[in-house]
């Protein structure tokens, strides 16, 4: 029997996004949304050079972990080296969820004009895992700070998961899990001091963040239900 999918009553967008989901659950044809100005699609293997570039600035990565004290053991061509195997090794993870049918991953947003990638964003697994939390971070180069795409990824990575678990319902006749249990909550993390992605992560995900040690850094730690109200694109 088909199933008629219902267009959500968003943005002119949102039906094209809805559909390229339902193609993925059916047939796992990679995922993309495009709008006038945006193509934001699902990571491929010839995004290499751009994950590269994103984990050899040593700007970019401190915005994440304890990278810095990283850095002050190796050589600048050491670093480079390591940062480089690394970007690949996390481009191919994210491929491969792709391909398995894993819909927790990560998506390249690229501006149409250009041909440029402006940002990543991804909406994957915790460390370690959480049953039914997915973790959402993105990374943006450091050219393109404070320009919006911080805001644009969170945005986007929101509806996408909030469309995805309810396609997925309809699809499967089950609800959406990720690490052994249905999918309940979001959960994003940022260095207490990158205080631009702290307050883009208070507006977006309207929480009282928690605080942590990891990383030898500390983390503010955000969390919001997989069913509240998304954001609006």
């Amino acid at each position: 029997m088909a199933i008629t999918l219902r267009a959500q009553p968003v943005s002119p967008y949102a039906t094209s996004l809805n559909l390229s989901i339902w193609r993925y659950l059916q047939n796992r044809t990679p995922i993309s949304w495009e709008t006038k100005q945006w193509l934001i699609r699902a990571v491929q293997p010839e995004d290499k050079d751009f994950f590269q570039a994103l984990f050899v600035d040593l700007r970019v990565m401190r915005n994440i972990t304890d990278h810095e004290a990283r850095f002050r053991t190796l050589t600048p061509e050491q670093w480079k080296q390591q940062q480089t195997e690394a970007a690949d090794k996390r481009v191919m993870q994210l491929v491969t969820r792709w391909v398995e049918g894993d819909p927790f991953s990560g998506f390249v947003i690229i501006e149409k004009s250009s041909g440029e990638r402006r940002a990543h964003v991804t909406a994957g697994h915790t460390n370690p895992p959480t049953p039914g939390k997915t973790e959402i971070a993105y990374m943006v180069p450091r050219d393109r700070w404070h320009q919006g795409y911080g805001t644009l990824a969170f945005k986007f990575i929101l509806r996408y998961l909030d469309m995805l678990a309810k396609i997925y319902q309809t699809w499967s006749g089950f609800p959406l899990e990720i690490d052994g249990a249905p999918l309940s909550g979001v959960v994003a993390v940022s260095r207490k001091d990158n205080k631009f992605s702290v307050r883009i992560l208070k507006k977006k995900m309207k929480k009282n963040p928690g605080e942590v040690e990891k990383w030898n850094v500390r983390l503010v730690v955000f969390q919001m239900p997989v069913n509240a109200s998304p954001a609006k694109l």
